[in-house]
């Protein structure tokens, strides 16, 4: 899978949020990774949202458009609120219980 993101949302997001969008790239590499439609900002494009655990180990919620032609542009991505982790938390264990 092939990355792509604005340069000059990049740089605001780290200096919000803390994430670089490469960070944030690393959580689809991840089995235990959960990605859901995000109705809230698919106003004019279709975006998903994933959870999961980044390469630097944190639980981190990142906004994206569905894959085109290969290609997930990143749109925003931060660190999971206590809330959004302790549901990813319980999602895991529910998943891994599962077998």
């Amino acid at each position: 899978m092939k990355f792509a993101w604005d340069a000059t949302k990049a740089a605001a997001n780290v200096r919000k949020h803390g994430v670089s969008f490469a960070e944030a790239c690393t959580l689809f590499e991840s089995a235990l990774a959960i990605t859901s439609d995000d109705e809230e900002h698919s106003d004019w494009e279709k975006r998903e949202k994933t959870i999961g655990v980044s390469k630097r180990f944190r639980v981190l919620l990142v906004i994206h458009t569905k894959p085109s032609r290969g290609t997930i542009t990143i749109v925003s991505a931060r660190k999971a609120t206590p809330r959004e982790r302790k549901a990813y938390e319980e999602e895991v264990k529910r998943k891994l219980e599962e077998g």
